[in-house]
C-alpha cells in the first residue's frame, strides 16, 4: 500500500497504531491454507482455523456454533446493540456472519468493484440512519481481484487503481461516521492474506502471503506503530474491548486486545472519574459544614451571637471554593492510580 495514494488509509493510520506485517497465520497452527476462508474466519471470530475449523474455501464442517462471529459476543452483551454486516464475498455472510441485525451481500455476478461502490452505498445508509450501528463489519473485495487477476505487486497498475479506488470508499465511510458527532468510533483495518505473483495459497513460507496489515483508529487508539508482533486474530478482542464487552475466558480466543489507549488516558474516562471523586468530596464539604452549623443555630436559637454571621460565610465561601477544587482533586486522584 506505500507504493499507493492512499490519503484516507493514511489518515486512519496517522490517528492510530499500525501494523504492516500482521500475521495472518499462529504459532500453534498453521496447517491451513493461507486463503480466504480460513482468513475471514480467523478476523470475524478471534481464533485460529484448528478451532473453527475452517482449513480452505469449501467450508467443510465449520465450527461457528462453537466459535461464533463476534457480533454474537456484542448482542450477548448488549442486546440492545444494533450489527451491520456488509460484504461482497458471499462465504462470508453464508457460513460466518451471525446476530446480525442487517446482513448484506452485494455480490451479483457483477465486477467486485461494483460490488464495492453498492457496498459503500449500504454503508452509507446505515450510518445515515438515526439509529446507526453499534458495530459493524463492511468488506471491499476489488483489491483481492485486480491481485488474482494481474499480480499482488506495487508494479502493477491495475493493483494500484484498485487500492486507490478502496482508499476512496473508506474516506466516505469516514466522513459518515464523523458526522456522528456524538458518538466515538473505533475502526479497525485488515486483510486476510498478503499476495504473491497472482496468488497467495499454499503461502506458509512466503512473508508476502503471511504478513497482511492491521490499523486500529480513533480517539480510543494509540498512536504510532506497534512495537510487537500483531495477528488478524487481535481483530476481535480489541473491538470486544472497546464496545465494552468482557471477554470469558471459555470463548477460548487466540488473539488479545492490541492499540487501545489505557483507562486512564482517555480523557472522557478522567472527566468521568473526576466528577465522581468531586462529588463525593464535596458532599463530604456540605455534610461536615451542616454537622457544625446546625448544632449552633439550634444552641443560639433566633438571637445568635456576632460571630455567627461571618463563621457561616466562611462556610458558604468554601462551598464555592470546594466545586472546582474537588474536580482537580478527583483529576489528581485519578491520575495517581
Amino acid at each position: 500500500m506505500t507504493k499507493a495514494h492512499t490519503p484516507n488509509l493514511d489518515t486512519l493510520k496517522a490517528n492510530g497504531i499500525y501494523s504492516p506485517t500482521a500475521l495472518i497465520l499462529g504459532d500453534r497452527y498453521q496447517k491451513n491454507d493461507t486463503i480466504s476462508g480460513p482468513g475471514w474466519g480467523s478476523i470475524n471470530t478471534g481464533v485460529w482455523a484448528d478451532k473453527h475449523n475452517v482449513q480452505g474455501n469449501q467450508f467443510k464442517e465449520p465450527k461457528f456454533d462453537k466459535y461464533p462471529h463476534f457480533f454474537h459476543f456484542v448482542k450477548q452483551a448488549q442486546p440492545q446493540a444494533k450489527t451491520v454486516s456488509i460484504i461482497n464475498w458471499t462465504p462470508i455472510a453464508k457460513y460466518i456472519v451471525s446476530s446480525a441485525d442487517v446482513s448484506l451481500d452485494t455480490a451479483k455476478g457483477t465486477s467486485y468493484a461494483e460490488a464495492d461502490d453498492d457496498a459503500l452505498a449500504a454503508a452509507l445508509k446505515e450510518l445515515s440512519e438515526k439509529e446507526g450501528p453499534t458495530a459493524m463489519m463492511l468488506y471491499f473485495g476489488e483489491v483481492d481481484e485486480a491481485g488474482h487477476a494481474h499480480g499482488f505487486h506495487p508494479a502493477v497498475p491495475q493493483y494500484i487503481a484498485a487500492i486507490e479506488h478502496v482508499d476512496t470508499l473508506v474516506g466516505e465511510v469516514v466522513n459518515a461516521i464523523e458526522k456522528r458527532t456524538d458518538e466515538q468510533w473505533l475502526i479497525v483495518v485488515t486483510s486476510d492474506h498478503g499476495g504473491a505473483g497472482k496468488g497467495h495459497g499454499g503461502g506458509h513460507k512466503n512473508p508476502d502471503i503471511l504478513h497482511s496489515f492491521l490499523m486500529v483508529s480513533g480517539e480510543g487508539a494509540e498512536k504510532g506503530k506497534f512495537d510487537s508482533q500483531v495477528y488478524i486474530v487481535d481483530a476481535v478482542p480489541t473491538l470486544l474491548t472497546y464496545l465494552g464487552v468482557d471477554i470469558d475466558d471459555a470463548w477460548e480466543l487466540d488473539g488479545h486486545p492490541v492499540g487501545l489507549k489505557k483507562l486512564r488516558e482517555n480523557p472522557y474516562v478522567l472527566l468521568v472519574a473526576a466528577a465522581i471523586v468531586g462529588h463525593v468530596v464535596t458532599y463530604a464539604v456540605v455534610w461536615f459544614t451542616s454537622s457544625l452549623v446546625g448544632p449552633l443555630l439550634n444552641v443560639h436559637g433566633p438571637d445568635p451571637p456576632a460571630w455567627i454571621e461571618p463563621t457561616l460565610q466562611v462556610f458558604i465561601y468554601l462551598l464555592l471554593v470546594m466545586v472546582p477544587l474537588s474536580f482537580l482533586l478527583g483529576m489528581t486522584s485519578v491520575f495517581l492510580l
